[in-house]
């Protein structure tokens, strides 16, 4: 992360919030609300990259409301500013089979949802052989077009 930078607003809240459903079974910690930590503890959270279909990204995940139980109030990111860039010197969960393509509707939806995704585009469309007897012809030539 090269900068982040933001202007927040503190609104205080008229009840106190009541964490519950996060796990069954488990008594809730009457502690929870005697420090004065702000939750989430972070605004802005990178997560280890991964590797899909032969794509390697990582997950960018940015909490703009925030909540500190001590205070009873909530803070509001607003005009965030948040520059990233790749740090090729990470090498969690390197890629090291470049043989491996991402399937075509993959790659598609990959490029119109992760910011900066860059793909080859000589992607493999794959072809088909039909093999099939004299009687079948009809159909499968139907299917052949159906297909392209």
């Amino acid at each position: 992360m090269d900068n982040f930078s933001f202007e927040n607003e503190l609104l205080p809240l008229n009840n106190q919030l009541i964490p519950f459903g996060f796990e069954d079974n488990q008594e809730l910690d009457t502690n929870y609300n005697r420090n004065s930590e702000w939750y989430p503890a972070q605004q802005i959270v990178i997560s280890d990259p991964i590797i899909m279909r032969g794509i390697r990204f990582a997950q960018v995940s940015v909490y703009p409301v925030q909540y500190n139980a001590s205070e009873n109030k909530v803070r509001i990111l607003k005009n965030i500013n948040l520059n990233l860039s790749v740090d090729s010197s990470i090498n969690i969960n390197e890629k090291n089979r470049e043989t491996e393509k991402p399937a075509g509707s993959f790659g598609r939806v990959a490029r119109s949802g992760v910011i900066g995704m860059e793909i080859c585009e000589t992607e493999d469309t794959g072809m088909y052989l039909f093999i099939c007897t004299e009687n079948a012809v009809d159909e499968v030539t139907r299917l052949a077009k159906w297909k392209n």
